[in-house]
């Protein structure tokens, strides 16, 4: 019983000492073979293992792994780190692509800005190509009606042009999507609206030049068409005053109830007058003809067929004394009035032709510069179009 009791004694003491000694077998419990928790695997000593005994203390837990200890140059990113530099990818990548699309987008914007600016300038084009042609047909195929009708069909095509002007004033707003052809297209189109401008100003002015001067011609054969229909009127009187004077004499007249012509007369007289009337109209239709001549002509008939009244009045009254001396002023006026028919233009045509030239040459030197820039401008933007579509430039 006494061996019994004293083993577990000893068992107990045995245990014990380490609690004793700790201080002075630190270094003894620190090789010995027993399990514990932190105990690593067998593995050659690392320069840890040679701390002196104040360091010695359990290894970090990425430290008791031999596989982990090679690999610790290598360090493992943590979550957080890793999110970060994938976020810092795609937002890079989504950036770039924003980029280009905004590239795209705004290009293609633009673009379209540009084509409807050129779609615009071509509307214009319908009523500035019947311009010229009013302007360069030398064959006088148009009235006066019809030429003023292609000066307005040109002024209103002028509202196309403010179209051209608004559409490239939005696209300036994409000059950062430009190329240097696009940018040069615009000064194009803008160099192109700005002359078609001057062509349809100027060429308008020659085109109401020439209605007028055709206005005026037309006045200036009515007026004397008028005349010639009141010479008319006064051989009726002359000859109706010879068959009365045969029929008061006793003499035998081809007219029954011959009777003083006063009623030719106020003909004759009515006509002049609007002979007169269709005279100033041809002046001011055209101010820079001299219609002078037409004036005296018109006048001394007038004066004439006054006279000519005059003297049938007197015969009128049977004071036929008076009637005779007024026939002597009559006749001299009426030679007057032939004298100044001789002295009118032999070429109206020439007249009018002459006028219109010199009229409408500041004009049409205007015209024909604007034409030149208008054609150099338009070279360019076909050039572009040509370039954007792929094709030959020089086409």
């Amino acid at each position: 019983m006494q061996r019994r009791t004293a083993q577990p004694a000893r068992h107990v003491a045995r245990h014990a000492a380490p609690a004793t000694h700790a201080a002075d077998s630190r270094t003894e419990r620190a090789n010995a073979p027993v399990a514990s928790h932190i105990a690593t695997p067998a593995r050659k000593p690392s320069h840890f293992a040679s701390a002196g005994p104040a360091d010695r203390r359990p290894n970090p837990a990425w430290q008791t792994d031999g596989r982990q200890a090679k690999g610790r140059k290598k360090l493992p990113i943590p979550l957080p780190a890793l999110i970060a530099i994938i976020l810092v990818v795609v937002v890079a990548a989504g950036f770039g692509g924003y980029m280009i699309w905004r590239q795209l987008t705004g290009a293609q914007a633009g673009h379209e800005k540009i084509s409807a600016a050129i779609e615009a300038m071509g509307k214009s084009d319908e009523s500035v190509i019947a311009l010229n042609e009013a302007i360069t047909d030398t064959s006088s195929s148009l009235d006066a009606d019809a030429l003023e009708k292609v000066a307005s069909d040109a002024q209103d095509g002028l509202a196309n042009l403010d179209g051209v002007t608004s559409q490239l004033d939005a696209a300036r707003g994409y000059d950062e999507f430009f190329t240097d052809d696009d940018r040069d297209a615009i000064k194009a189109l803008e160099s192109s609206a700005a002359a078609r401008r001057d062509l349809v100003d100027s060429g308008c002015k020659v085109v109401d030049l020439r209605a007028k001067a055709l206005r005026s011609r037309a006045s200036l054969d009515e007026a004397l068409g008028h005349a010639v229909d009141a010479d008319t009127e006064v051989e009726e009187s002359v000859k109706a005053a010879s068959e009365y004077a045969k029929s008061i004499s006793g003499q035998n007249s081809s007219v029954k109830h011959a009777t003083v012509p006063v009623e030719h007369d106020k003909k004759a007289a009515g006509l002049l007058q609007q002979a007169t009337t269709a005279l100033d109209v041809a002046k001011k239709e055209c101010p820079s003809i001299d219609f002078s001549a037409y004036e005296t002509y018109l006048k001394k008939k007038d004066e004439a067929i006054e006279k000519l009244t005059e003297v049938d009045q007197a015969i009128q009254k049977k004071d036929y004394e008076k009637a005779a001396k007024l026939v002597v002023e009559y006749n001299k006026l009426d030679d007057e009035a032939a004298k100044a028919a001789q002295q009118l233009p032999t070429d109206e045509d020439q007249l009018f032709s002459a006028a219109v030239e010199k009229d409408t040459k500041k004009s049409l030197d205007a015209y024909n510069k604007a034409f030149e820039k208008v054609a150099a401008a338009d070279a360019k933007v076909r050039e572009y179009q040509g370039v954007q579509s792929g094709g030959d430039s020089a086409a």
